[in-house]
């Protein structure tokens, strides 16, 4: 004789499981239905009112009722797709439109305002910064600590004036180009390490920048200068960064770049009925 083999009793858990399956699925798509209907019926409320319409005007072009327009725009009913396509004949508008509602479409003005500042700043950078060469240049050949102080303009306008060329190429391109944003997520986080960069830049340099102040008035006062900023660690690593920014200060122009690309966006005011 045959051994009967013993089939595996279904478990209390799959059985609960695949009851309840099914009516979760159903369960959604009615609730997506019905927030469809909502959805359709809002951007026919929202339409009409553009165009000056009542319900009644409505339900006499469409050859139904008042209650049944009512019954649209609150989401009771769903029009069928002839329907959709008389009221969206009626209400000149598409049927992406009512279906779907508007689009947004992108504020050209601010995004014009926006460029419009970028350039000025940049433009007022560069102008000031070839000002304040010539004037140095004219005034260093009398004054010895103009050097000192020539430097420190250095220090504190090459970031500004570059970052700033940067942020303005990259607003060109969005203006010209309509680049979508960075995600909010993604940008806040290169925000922060862009941010940790620019403190850690300050920080390193603002030693430095106090030293050439100190010996600059030391000029100025007619003191015999012999003092040396001695930190061995520091001093290496400024005798990496300084030459390289001070001699190549475009290098500083992907920061400005980086720092338009990964912005905070504005937000977005929306109108809503009373």
């Amino acid at each position: 004789m045959q051994a009967k083999k013993n089939s595996p009793k279904p478990r209390r858990k799959d059985t609960l499981l695949a009851f309840f399956a099914p009516l979760g699925y159903h369960l959604g798509e009615v609730i997506a239905m019905k927030s469809s209907a909502k959805n359709i019926g809002a951007n026919i409320r929202t339409l009409r009112m553009e165009q000056n319409m009542t319900q009644d005007e409505l339900a006499e072009a469409l050859f139904v009722t008042r209650q049944t327009v009512s019954n649209y725009e609150t989401g009771r009913s769903n029009p069928d797709v002839e329907k959709l396509l008389a009221i969206a004949q009626i209400l000149h508008t598409d049927l992406d439109t009512l279906i779907y509602g508007k689009q947004p479409t992108p504020d050209r003005r601010a995004d014009r305002k926006r460029l419009l500042c970028a350039c000025a700043f940049a433009a007022g950078s560069v102008l000031l910064y070839y000002l304040a060469h010539h004037l140095f240049v004219l005034v260093e050949q009398r004054y010895y600590f103009m050097m000192m102080l020539w430097r420190m303009y250095r220090m504190a306008a090459d970031p500004i004036l570059w970052s700033s060329v940067g942020w303005t190429a990259v607003e060109l391109i969005h203006y010209f180009f309509h680049i979508q944003s960075v995600k909010p997520e993604i940008a806040h986080k290169f925000r922060r390490i862009l941010w940790g960069f620019t403190i850690s830049y300050v920080i390193l340099m603002l030693p430095m920048f106090c030293f050439y102040g100190y010996c600059c008035i030391k000029m100025m006062l007619q003191y015999d200068l012999h003092e040396s900023l001695n930190i061995p660690i520091y001093n290496q690593m400024i005798a990496v960064l300084y030459p390289l920014v001070y001699r190549y200060p475009a290098i500083l122009t992907p920061f400005g770049c980086a720092f338009r690309l990964f912005r905070r966006e504005p937000e977005k005011k929306t109108e809503t009925e009373g």
